[in-house]
């Protein structure tokens, strides 16, 4: 575990287990095998064409002049779509750790049918959301557009940030298909990819120069780069380019987080939508000390030569830094020239930066992790958990334990609970009462349970992500073993796709299918329970919100809390 930490620099601090949990959305990779925990790190990469069955989805072509050069989607029944749509060229060569460039022009029509590869990550083999993730390639700079025509009609756009711990995760997976939200909301919606690990969050200035200052955050400057390319040509596709509604979940939604305090980003959305995502940062010289870590997991001496190995070679490297100390979780927003610390105090000391928003959290993030990945978190003694949450958080975190004790039905479920609260509610319920005080705002809670069993043989519940299959209306087989029959969650996802695209259209997500939903403020703090039987709930766990009064919410965004959710080290069993 981390020892106590002061500075914030959370993972260049002490030592820190190789089975760290992932901060974000995406397994830890961890396994059960020998009776021993062991970490597992493929390296499966894929070439050539996307392996999809897109090409399965027949229909006449649809031809869509953009500003780079005419695309050839597919004309559904309803929906019009466009898939691996290049906003930038490759960034590879010199290009890698740089900002992206233009795409260069084409003049015949190019094929947008088929999914395009994902860009290059250590695949995570067990969660079934993202399945699109094999194929990979450095040439992954693109958009996918879901429109209900290409006409001239400005529609609404919804622009989709995905998951996996800025390490995994893409726009080919089929959970992010935006046809229900398209069709049903007749809105646009885009969803993007952008560099992951070390090609997008690699600090390199202090080893390779100025040219290399902003590598630390180069794939946040990824998404503005596709915020602007739709920014310039959603028109084409019958969206409106002056109502753009960002929304993303976990890794997305902390992106979300982060773009809301950059300047450069600020023009090119109008609303925000945050599904259980709190941003961190790390210190220049934490990240730099990660970064000279890996390229000697890499084997390489200077920048120069790190941009010349082979990708392969390049997640390699990323493997076995996921075994070092630094576990898998290595990669976070960097304090840099793009971000500074306490994205949640620039926030606030400039409302000018807020936007309308949807921010919210699931009732059982951390079940994740223990029902899909097995991790035995909530196996921590008592004395050893307080000890860290007291570490992470100061004096005010002493008492916690205490009271999430005696509002849950067992140790092991105040474990989950705390742990739940202190990545994900406590720091949106902050970020809400901060935007809340300049923009409309409106506060969720999940709650659906989903009743399948993860390896450990636990529920999921309601756990982290599952809002998406909501969201997007994954109405497959796959969707129906991993949150049950079809009849039991279709009206929810009804209500979240129209009370998501009636917030994209107006800033107010109240529709024809949910209870009148308040904004939120601080003296009732009104929130949206999705659940079985949707309805707003008045200041949900507010004893446990209470609790944590005393915790500065500058502490929420330090990457030392990364540790309060390791497994129990030997000696805390």
């Amino acid at each position: 575990m981390i020892k106590a930490i002061d500075s914030g620099d959370g993972l260049c601090n002490g030592s820190r287990e190789p089975m760290a949990l992932r901060v974000w959305n995406g397994a830890t990779k961890l396994m059960r095998a020998m009776g021993e925990l062991s970490l597992v790190a493929p390296l499966l990469v894929g070439f050539g064409p996307a392996v999809s069955q897109d090409f399965l989805n027949t229909g006449p072509d649809v031809v869509v002049q953009t500003d780079h050069g005419p695309v050839v989607g597919v004309q559904g029944e309803h929906v019009h779509v466009f898939r691996g749509i290049p906003y930038a060229a490759a960034p590879i060569g010199d290009h890698r750790f740089r900002r992206a460039t233009p795409p260069k022009s084409w003049t015949h029509p190019r094929p947008a049918r088929v999914r395009t590869p994902a860009c290059p990550q250590v695949l995570d083999l067990d969660d079934p959301a993202e399945d699109g993730d094999n194929n990979m390639s450095e040439d992954c700079l693109t958009v996918n557009v879901w429109t209900p025509r290409a006409d001239a009609k400005l529609r609404p756009v919804m622009v989709f940030i995905h998951g996996g711990a800025l390490e995994e995760g893409s726009a080919a997976d089929s959970w992010y298909d935006g046809t229900v939200l398209a069709e049903q909301g007749d809105v646009v919606v885009v969803t993007l990819q952008y560099r992951l690990g070390a090609l997008g969050f690699l600090a390199l200035e202090e080893i390779g120069g100025p040219q290399f200052a902003e590598s630390g955050n180069i794939g946040l400057l990824d998404q503005i780069a596709a915020l602007r390319w739709v920014h310039q040509n959603i028109r084409h596709f019958g969206g409106d380019a002056n109502n753009v509604t960002l929304f993303g979940e976990s890794a997305g939604g902390s992106s979300i987080h982060a773009l809301l305090a950059i300047p450069e980003a600020h023009d090119l959305f109008d609303k925000v939508i945050i599904e259980s995502g709190t941003a961190r940062l790390v210190t220049k010289a934490c990240a730099t000390q990660i970064a000279r870590v890996f390229m000697d997991l890499a084997k390489v001496r200077t920048v120069a030569q790190l941009q010349q190995l082979s990708m392969e070679d390049l997640l390699r490297a990323q493997s076995k830094l996921f075994a070092t100390e630094y576990g898998n979780s290595p990669f976070a927003f960097v304090e840099d020239g793009v971000l500074n610390r306490s994205l949640m105090q620039r926030i606030a000391e400039d409302p000018g930066l807020t936007k309308p928003m949807i921010i919210g959290t699931n009732e059982e993030e951390m079940r994740y992790w223990t029902a899909m990945d097995a991790d035995e978190l909530e196996k921590q003694p008592e004395d050893s958990l307080r000890k860290h949450l007291v570490e992470r958080f100061g004096d005010g975190a002493s008492n916690l334990m205490s009271t999430y004790k005696s509002d849950t039905n067992n140790y092991q479920e105040a474990v989950i609970a705390v742990l739940t609260d202190a990545y994900f509610r406590i720091p949106s319920i902050r970020l809400a009462e901060i935007n809340a005080k300049s923009q409309p705002t409106y506060m969720y809670l999940f709650t659906y349970r989903s009743l399948t069993k993860g390896q450990t043989g636990l529920e999921y519940g309601a756990m982290h992500g599952l809002e998406c299959a909501f969201v997007f209306h994954v109405d497959t087989t796959a969707g129906y073993l991993y949150v049950g029959p079809r009849g039991s969650w279709t009206h929810l996802s009804d209500q979240m796709v129209q009370a998501w695209t009636q917030f994209a259209r107006s800033g107010d997500p109240n529709g024809s299918l949910l209870p009148t939903w308040p904004r939120y403020d601080t003296a009732q703090r009104a929130t949206m329970e999705f659940g079985r039987h949707s309805d707003v709930v008045l200041n949900p766990y507010g004893m446990e919100r209470h609790a944590w009064a005393a915790v500065p919410t500058a502490r929420f965004e330090s990457n030392d809390a990364v540790s309060l959710s390791d497994p129990p080290s030997p000696q805390d069993r």
